[in-house]
């Protein structure tokens, strides 16, 4: 695909066919010419055990042959897909889907999202919770420490 337009196009054209076609970028389809061979003639997976999880997805996929897995799910950095043991390669495809490069045999997938910004955010409101915490309790301290105690009453 030239560009996000022509993907679209391709992607919502009345005679696409979503189960034996995916639109990919022209910089990852010659990566992946290299690794898997003839674009046009992969194999077929078999996905089962499909399962919803908190932050993503988990299945089984059955292939002869390494391929490519549309999941339709939006593309977006964050994702990561595991077998386990390794990770991966996650392309964008279909305009804004999700396409799973899969190995050869029986694969059981963890597709995980966690938003880029989650670690650096959790540690900045760590901290500020830590921050507001910890101030009252030594300023409250210090201004203890600093008080004259009573000597007695005047009266």
């Amino acid at each position: 695909m030239a560009d996000d337009r022509d993907a679209l196009e391709q992607f919502t054209a009345p005679d696409f066919d979503g189960e034996r076609t995916v639109v990919l970028a022209a910089a990852d389809m010659g990566t992946l010419a290299g690794e898997l061979g003839d674009l046009q003639d992969l194999p077929y997976a078999t996905v089962s055990d499909a399962s919803r999880e908190p932050n993503g997805y988990r299945f089984t996929v059955t292939a002869d042959a390494p391929t490519l897995v549309v999941v339709p799910v939006n593309w977006a950095d964050g994702w990561s897909a595991t077998t386990g043991d390794h990770d991966l390669r996650i392309l964008r495809g279909n305009y804004e889907q999700l396409v799973l490069v899969v190995p050869a045999g029986t694969t059981r997938i963890d597709l995980r999202y966690r938003s880029p910004g989650f670690v650096a955010g959790a540690a900045v409101s760590g901290a500020a919770i830590a921050v507001a915490v910890l101030v009252p309790v030594v300023g409250g301290r210090r201004r203890r420490r600093a008080a004259p105690e009573p000597e007695g009453s005047e009266g």
